[in-house]
């Protein structure tokens, strides 16, 4: 919560509604490319990974599961990246969006 209210802050004093020059972000990190992860098969996604982790091409970062508990595929990262974000509901249609990847 503290990042947000430190962000809100910083558009405020950019503003001048508060007082005070914005705090400069440190440890800045660009990305060139990112990468949109889908489920090719329609069910139940179980995430192997968390936001801000570090991944590698190839390494498993979920499966999916029917509706049923019937295992059907693993899901593979396609690049090395960091995760940006996870779709937080578990429940997947056909080509749904699992996760953000900043690649690196």
């Amino acid at each position: 919560m503290e990042i947000h209210l430190r962000g809100i802050r910083n558009v405020l004093k950019y503003a001048d509604v508060l007082d005070g020059a914005p705090d400069k972000p440190e440890n800045i990190v660009e990305y060139e490319n990112f990468v949109w992860l889908y489920t090719p098969v329609k069910g139940i996604f179980y995430c192997d990974v968390k936001v801000a982790q570090e991944i590698k091409k190839g390494q498993t970062v979920g499966h999916m599961e029917d509706y049923f508990g019937t295992f059907l595929m693993d899901i593979k990262a396609p690049v090395d990246g960091k995760v940006l974000f996870l779709t937080t509901s578990p429940a997947m249609k056909e080509n749904g969006l699992i996760m953000g990847i900043g690649e690196l």
